[in-house]
């Protein structure tokens, strides 16, 4: 999933609504669905592509031999965390603040502020994270929730915009990741605690990512591979998200609905 200009919703709406267009191509030889995401007016007129991602058919169960495998090594980062954090090398903040932390560039609204507890290594930019989901069945029916998708990988951002070696001149975006593998989407459930670790890494160009490991108890349940931010500037960042709205006034960022 490749995300080059994010969507922003607007509040109130415009007159017309705000309208999204996804379109699919399939090579079924090839057990792939190419998917494509814009904006468009009203009566289908493109305003502005933002992003594309390829669904691939592939056996969870070779997913998941692969996890067994090397989940050792990431619980044994965990447990270091763990450490760091009673010898006071390593923080932990508790939902509320560090949501607080989060609304200096975006406003989580509850549905999104799944983190109940976070053990943060700001130096090694890696965290560990506590998830129960915000939300319940009337929240709506879906096969993949986005709310679960976001409650589970956020902790990548939250490291890349509140860590200590972070360049305080830029806010980190995300792009979207290189991918991302649930074997049973259905099982994962507001019922359940979830816990997340990730480590993430300086790339070339004010670029950092990392992979997010998602356990249930002690099983592997889902991984987001190459969870990528991009930094921008402060300064630029209204440009950014909304150059078509700089005549209307200032635009309030809102975590509403999924990615």
């Amino acid at each position: 999933m490749e995300v080059h200009k994010p969507v922003i919703a607007q509040v109130p709406p415009p007159e017309d609504g705000q309208h999204m267009q996804m379109e699919a191509h399939a090579d079924l030889p090839k057990g792939e669905v190419a998917l494509s995401f814009r904006s468009v007016t009203w009566d289908g007129k493109l305003i502005e592509d933002h992003g594309h991602g390829l669904v691939k058919y592939e056996d969870p169960a070779e997913w998941i031999s692969e996890w067994q495998r090397t989940q050792y090594l990431v619980e044994t980062q965990i447990a270091l965390l763990e450490n760091r954090l009673s010898t006071g090398l390593a923080h932990k903040f508790l939902r509320g603040l560090a949501y607080k932390l989060f609304q200096s560039f975006v406003h989580y609204a509850p549905k999104y502020q799944g983190m109940q507890e976070v053990i943060l290594d700001s130096e090694d930019t890696a965290a560990t994270a506590t998830i129960r989901f915000q939300t319940t069945g009337a929240d709506g029916d879906f096969f993949c929730s986005p709310y679960f998708i976001d409650n589970l990988c956020h902790l990548s951002g939250f490291i890349a915009n509140a860590s200590d070696i972070s360049n305080s001149d830029l806010t980190y975006i995300s792009h979207g990741w290189r991918s991302f593998k649930v074997p049973n989407p259905k099982a994962i459930s507001a019922d359940k605690e979830y816990r997340c670790y990730v480590k993430m890494m300086a790339q070339p160009g004010n670029v950092t990512a990392g992979d997010v490991y998602v356990f249930e108890g002690n099983e592997v349940v889902a991984v987001f591979y190459g969870c990528k931010f991009q930094g921008i500037p402060k300064r630029a960042m209204d440009v950014l998200l909304s150059p078509a709205l700089k005549s209307k006034g200032t635009v309030k960022t809102v975590k509403m609905c999924g990615n």
